[in-house]
C-alpha cells in the first residue's frame, strides 16, 4: 500500500491482556452488553468485519459495506475485498493477513484505499485479530479474521495538505537560502535545519553544545546589541527582527546575517522557546554601501557645482548693472537688459537651491529659531513670488487671521519653504489660473496649504513627488523648467522644524494642494508650544500685493 509511515501497516502485535473479572469498578459482564457495544461502536463510526480464511466467507456490518461502496443486499466473500480495494494495495492486504494468520493472537492494523458507491476515493483503517486458530507447533494457523474497520480519509487529508505545506516550505526556504533554528532557554538546546550549518561555516552536528547562539560565530561587536534584543523580546514578547555580523567557521569570512524570530511557550512542558529564520545579506549591505558612497559623492559634486556656478554670477550682475547705466533709455537695450535680470535670478535662484540641498545632505544647514508671526512669513512669500504671478496674469489670494499667530521657527527658513511652493504652483499653473495660500493655527501647530488650479498630480505620483531630481509629469517637450529640487528642498527644511508636508491632487488637470504643517513650540526643545491655546478668527482676503478682497495680478 501507497501509505506513509506513520500509517503503514504494522506487523501483528500481542493481544492486550483481557479484563479482569474480579474488578469491582469495571465487571466483564458490563461490556459484554451488546446494547453497550452496538452504542459505542456505532459513536465510534466503526465497521464491523468478519472473514473465515479458509471457506473465504466475509461478513460485514452496513457500515463496513458503506466505506467499502457494496449495496446492503447485495452478496460478498473474500473476492469482494479484493474487487473494492484499490489496486495498488490489495497484494499488500494480502500479506498481512497471511502474516497474522502465520502468526496467530496478534493484532493487525492498516490503512488501505477503496471507493464508495459513488466512486470516491476513501481511506479505511483495519484494526483486527485472529480469533479461530487450527494446527500445531509451526503448522499452527489462523482460520478467522474478526475486527473493526474506520473512515480516515479526512485524518489522511489533513496529513497530504500538511506534507504538501511542508515541501513548498521547504522549496521556499532552499530557494530563498534560508535558515531555521529553535533555541529552548531552559535546556539551552538548539536545533538547525542544513542551511543554518551552511551559512555559519559549521559542519552538521558541530553546534549540538548547550550553549546561546550568539558565541563564538557571531562578531564581539554585535553579540551585545543581538544579547539585548532577546532580552526585549522575552520580556515584551512578539517579533525580532536583527542585523549582525558572523565570523564563518570554516573560511573566516564575515558574512552579514539577518534574523527573525519570535517566543512560544510550549504546552508540552511549558519551556520557553525561541524560533526564527536566518538568511545571508551580505550582497544587499555592499550595495546599501555603494549606494551610500555614491550618495555621498554626489552631495560633493552638487556642492562643488553649486559653487563653482556661484562664482561668476557676482561678476556677471555687476556687468549687468554697468550696462545699464551704460546704455541709457535705449528700448530695445532695456528689453534686453531686463530679459538677462530676469535670467540671472532664476540662475541666482537655482544655485541658492542646489547649495541649501547639498548643505541639508551634508548635515551642515543650520535653522535659527525665534518667536515669530506665521502670517509675515507668507506675506513676504508673496510679495516674492509676485513678480511671477503678475508675468503669468495669474491671481493670488492670502486667507490669514486676524490675530498674529506665533510659533518659534526659522523666519527666512519658512518664508523659503513658503516661498518655493508658491513659486511651484505659479510654474505648473496656465496663465490665468488662481493660486491661494491659506493659514490656520491650532494649539500646537499650525497648518499651510498652497492650492492651485493647475495641472494637477497623477495619483501614483504623489509619492514621488518630494524626492530630489523629480520633475513630476515633465517630459522634454513639455518641461516646466528648473531641476526638481524645490520640493525636496521644502521637505526637509520642514523635517528640520519637526513638522511634516504633504501633497495632495484629484488628478491630471484638477489643480493640487500643498499642506505644510509645523509645531509651534521650539523644534527639537522642550516641547513648550509659545502660541496661543485658542485658533485666531480667520480674517479677510488679502491679494498677493496687499489689500482687501482677491484680485488678479496683471
Amino acid at each position: 500500500m501507497s501509505v506513509p509511515p506513520a500509517g503503514s501497516p504494522s506487523k501483528p502485535r500481542p493481544a492486550p491482556a483481557a479484563p479482569d473479572a474480579s474488578d469491582p469498578v469495571a465487571p466483564a459482564d458490563r461490556w459484554s452488553d451488546p446494547l453497550r457495544l452496538r452504542t459505542a461502536i456505532d459513536s465510534a463510526g466503526l465497521g464491523l468485519f468478519d472473514l473465515d480464511l479458509v471457506t473465504g466467507a466475509l461478513e460485514w456490518t452496513a457500515r463496513t459495506r458503506e466505506l467499502h461502496g457494496v449495496p446492503p443486499d447485495a452478496a460478498i466473500d473474500r473476492t469482494t475485498l479484493s474487487q473494492r480495494v484499490h489496486p495498488e494495495d490489495v497484494e499488500p492486504m494480502r500479506e498481512l493477513i497471511a502474516q497474522a494468520a502465520r502468526e496467530p493472537g496478534g493484532i493487525v492494523e492498516a490503512e488501505y484505499r477503496t471507493f464508495d458507491a459513488d466512486g470516491k476515493l476513501r481511506w479505511v483503517a483495519v484494526r483486527g485479530q485472529m480469533a479461530g486458530v487450527e494446527g500445531e507447533g509451526e503448522a499452527r494457523r489462523g482460520t478467522r479474521f474478526v475486527g473493526t474497520a474506520q473512515d480516515v480519509t479526512a485524518r489522511r487529508d489533513i496529513e497530504r495538505q500538511l506534507d504538501e505545506e511542508h515541501a513548498w516550505l521547504t522549496l521556499a526556504l532552499e530557494a530563498g537560502q534560508m535558515g531555521i533554528w529553535e533555541w529552548n532557554f531552559r535546556t539551552g538546546e538548539r536545533r538547525w535545519n542544513a542551511a543554518m550549518y551552511a551559512l555559519y561555516g559549521v559542519p552538521p552536528g558541530g553546534m549540538t553544545r548547550q550553549r546561546p547562539p550568539y558565541v563564538e560565530e557571531i562578531l564581539a561587536e554585535d553579540a551585545p546589541r543581538l544579547q539585548e534584543e532577546v532580552k526585549r523580546l522575552r520580556a515584551r514578547g512578539g517579533a525580532s527582527q536583527v542585523e549582525f555580523r558572523v565570523r564563518r567557521r570554516d573560511d573566516g569570512r564575515v558574512r552579514w546575517i539577518s534574523s527573525r524570530g519570535v517566543i512560544r511557550i510550549d504546552p508540552s512542558d511549558g519551556s520557553e522557546r525561541m524560533f526564527g529564520v536566518s538568511y545571508d545579506i551580505t550582497d544587499r549591505k555592499a550595495n546599501e554601501q555603494r549606494l551610500i558612497e555614491a550618495d555621498r559623492r554626489k552631495d560633493e559634486f552638487l556642492a562643488m557645482l553649486a559653487h563653482e556656478l556661484r562664482n561668476p554670477l557676482a561678476p556677471l550682475t555687476y556687468a549687468h548693472r554697468l550696462l545699464a547705466r551704460l546704455m541709457g533709455t535705449d528700448p530695445q537695450a532695456a528689453h534686453a537688459l531686463q530679459i538677462a535680470e530676469r535670467q540671472a535670478a532664476q540662475l541666482r535662484h537655482l544655485v541658492d537651491d542646489l547649495l541649501e540641498v547639498a548643505r541639508i545632505n551634508r548635515g551642515r544647514i543650520e535653522l535659527h529659531p525665534q518667536p515669530m508671526d506665521a502670517r509675515q512669513a507668507v506675506r513676504d512669500a508673496a510679495e516674492a513670488v509676485l513678480p511671477l504671478v503678475q508675468e503669468r496674469r495669474q491671481s493670488l489670494a492670502q486667507h490669514l487671521p486676524d490675530e498674529p499667530v506665533e510659533l518659534v521657527a526659522d523666519p527666512l527658513r519658512i518664508a523659503q519653504v513658503l516661498h518655493n511652493l508658491l513659486h511651484n504652483a505659479s510654474k505648473y499653473t496656465p496663465e490665468g489660473g488662481r493660486l491661494r495660500i491659506e493659514l490656520d493655527a491650532r494649539a500646537a501647530e499650525i497648518e499651510l496649504r498652497v492650492t492651485d488650479d493647475g495641472v494637477g498630480i497623477e495619483a501614483e505620483q504623489l509619492g514621488i513627488v518630494f524626492d530630489l531630481f523629480t520633475q513630476v509629469g515633465a517630459t522634454l517637450d513639455r518641461s516646466q523648467g528648473g531641476l526638481g529640487i524645490g520640493l525636496a528642498l521644502v521637505k526637509r527644511l520642514v523635517e528640520l522644524h519637526g513638522g511634516s508636508v504633504v501633497a495632495a491632487s484629484e488628478g491630471r488637470g484638477q489643480g493640487a494642494t500643498f499642506t505644510v504643517r509645523l509645531p509651534r513650540q521650539k523644534p527639537h526643545g522642550d516641547g513648550t508650544g509659545t502660541g496661543p491655546a485658542a485658533s485666531p478668527a480667520m480674517g479677510p482676503t488679502l491679494a498677493a500685493g496687499g489689500g482687501t478682497g482677491e484680485a488678479a495680478a496683471s
